[in-house]
């Protein structure tokens, strides 16, 4: 605490009382409500399969020819020194098995303490034996796979395992109660002990590179923060209130680098992974009696941004790193967990009114904090469903911007609306891609214009194409390296109401290898969207070289015409025309993506026809479904 030369939180003397959910009371609140009694039965399944993980998942490997293949990180095996490799693998796979333990094994202790199923309790017990020998919970080699990481005797320190395996214990002790036997009980208590110390003592030696850098907005800093703060209000202890109080000065660094705004730096699915534990251990200190993170502007603003990252046709904005261009299935008829957390730790009261209205048939087999959510409109029964926000939002701190010609409840059938999503840059983006002005386009369940996702990162194209501007509607010219390096590209507002929207980005950072880069977007809600790029180079650019690229939602091959400066494309009722102060040739080709079912789709390329240093085109995008006004 001491090196923290600026610290945002007053200090607190004590640690507040741990709260646990009392899962009890919810079981009987679901004898009275069919909605969250079918939730609570679907809980009862999910412990089932739980129950029936094959061993592997929780016996942890000391050597990687023990690690079972599906757990390997097949993106690097190919490391070499094999003993590097070795190290990157194991401490892969601790992640592997904590997060398991944090998910399935916490819902099985629900379970079993609720049914009294003497199998399920005894399996619980194993389990919690299993990461008692977890010393420590993360061992050292996650930065491994990177050759310009040193490997050290002291290791690279605390990461992800560290953080979900303390949830886990946590959360299964608190489920359990007096299932548990004394003396595992006491030697888990310990065990987090040891690795509150751990936590704090790699903080003060800076040891993870996280520290080291101080990148507070990372879900690496604010995971094993967020593991800190539980282990120490579980164990209650006063002496762990510098600890504490550490781990509370970490997360507050974490919100004051994300959005007042409620916008979140890595995109939904860093959004999916970390901020449900984030609310929730928000929640936990609230209600325990620390109520210094109520009403921070992000914590009370982040349910509305992830209400709008949702797109027609049950998508989701995709920039970053968001291996997720669509929602899960179970997902359409019951929030992220993130959104369920959010809304609960907002106090905002239009936060419960606007899920309630998103989701009027809320069921299905839901995450413990969708349960939680559900629980809580059961006890607020009276409010009125209402969706409460704007029909488009810009979020100045990621600098990007929404629209959509009407909100619809997520589990509709048939889309009738029509939205776009713009990317900006800012300089606080972590697992950003060179990205900036793109602009993704769907109507009703159909993606017109898409931002090609992200694959696993261990895919052989994902730094020459899916980081580049290969995979992207942008720019193809003299990108910034390394594509993942942040940038400030602004977006400026000219307009943005429900009629539509005009602003214009500056993309001249991102592209280095120009002398200037602007895109201008216009749109109107009855489905026309005008993209204008101009582009100013150093020097002259040669006939056949790649100007822009648009990436279609289309599988088909487009309807192509067109010469000299103006060509048209149609396809599934869409109208793409180009109009250009000099020659281009625009063509199509097949492309990989990590979005649609098939993996491929066609894309629009422009070319010049004869060299240039200046460049100006307008593309003109008529949405097919553009005229279904709300």
């Amino acid at each position: 605490m001491e090196a923290i030369s600026s610290k945002l939180l007053a200090p607190r003397s004590g640690i507040p009382q741990w709260v646990p959910t009392d899962w009890d009371h919810i079981y009987d609140q679901g004898l009275q409500s069919p909605r969250l009694g079918g939730m609570m039965m679907q809980l009862n399944s999910m412990a089932i399969g739980a129950y029936d993980t094959n061993s592997s998942r929780w016996i942890r490997p000391m050597q990687f020819q023990d690690i079972p293949i599906e757990m390997r990180d097949n993106g690097f095996l190919n490391i070499t020194p094999e003993a590097r490799r070795d190290l990157y693998q194991l401490a892969t796979v601790d992640t592997v098995q904590t997060s398991f333990l944090q998910s399935s094994g916490v819902v099985l202790a629900i379970v079993a303490h609720r049914t009294r199923n003497a199998a399920y309790i005894a399996r619980c017990i194993e389990l919690l034996e299993a990461v008692n020998s977890y010393v420590p919970l993360q061992r050292p080699g996650s930065t491994y796979h990177d050759q310009n990481v040193s490997i050290t005797a002291d290791g690279d320190g605390i990461w992800l395992a560290t953080a979900w395996g303390i949830d886990a214990i946590v959360e299964m002790l608190s489920a359990l109660k007096d299932d548990v036997p004394v003396n595992l009980r006491d030697r888990l208590k310990n065990q987090l002990r040891q690795e509150v110390l751990r936590i704090t003592t790699d903080w003060a030696d800076k040891r993870p590179w996280f520290v080291k850098g101080r990148r507070p907005q990372s879900n690496q800093w604010i995971e094993p923060n967020i593991g800190l703060v539980k282990a120490c209000m579980y164990l209650g202890d006063p002496a762990l209130t510098d600890a504490y109080n550490l781990g509370a000065e970490n997360i507050a660094a974490s919100l004051a680098m994300y959005g007042a705004d409620g916008s979140y730096p890595e995109g939904v699915s860093y959004a999916e992974m970390t901020l449900g534990r984030v609310h929730q251990i928000v929640h936990q200190m609230a209600i325990g009696g620390d109520a210094r993170f109520v009403g921070v502007p992000f914590v009370n603003n982040n349910w509305r941004w992830l209400v709008q990252m949702n797109m027609p046709g049950k998508m989701l904005v995709n920039s970053y790193d968001s291996a997720h261009s669509a929602l899960y299935s179970w997902a359409v008829v019951a929030p992220l967990t993130s959104v369920s957390a959010a809304a609960l730790s907002s106090s905002d009261p239009a936060a419960l009114s606007a899920i309630r209205w998103l989701y009027p048939g809320l069921r299905g087999n839901c995450t413990l904090e969708t349960i939680k959510l559900t629980s809580a409109l059961e006890a607020s029964s009276s409010l009125q469903p209402s969706i409460g926000l704007p029909t488009y939002d810009y979020f100045p701190d990621q600098q990007q911007l929404v629209w959509r010609s009407k909100f619809e409840p997520i589990d509709t059938g048939e889309s009738t609306a029509w939205a776009l999503w713009i990317r900006g840059g800012s300089l606080k983006d972590l697992h950003c891609h060179r990205d900036q002005g793109q602009v993704s386009v769907y109507a009703g369940n159909q993606i017109v214009l898409m931002d090609c996702g992200t694959p696993s990162y261990g895919d052989a194209i994902m730094e020459s194409y899916y980081h580049a501007p290969a995979g992207h509607g942008v720019l193809q010219i003299g990108a910034t390296q390394p594509y993942q390096k942040p940038v400030n590209v602004p977006i400026s507002v000219g307009m943005l109401g429900v009629s539509g929207g005009s602003v214009t980005i500056d993309c001249t950072s991102a592209f280095s290898g120009t002398l200037n880069y602007m895109r201008s977007i216009n749109w109107n809600q009855l489905g026309r969207v005008e993209i204008t790029d101009a582009v100013r180079l150093p020097s002259s650019v040669s006939a056949g070289s790649e100007v822009l690229r648009f990436h279609t939602g289309s599988v088909l091959p487009l309807e192509i015409s067109g010469s000299s400066q103006q060509w048209r494309a149609h396809w599934q009722g869409n109208e793409f025309v180009f109009n250009s102060d000099v020659d281009i040739e625009v063509t199509q080709v097949m492309l990989p993506d990590a979005v649609l079912p098939q993996k491929l789709h066609q894309a629009l390329i422009v070319r010049l026809a004869a060299p240039a240093t200046t460049v100006n085109v307008r593309s003109v995008l008529t949405v097919g479904i553009g005229t279904n006004s709300p």
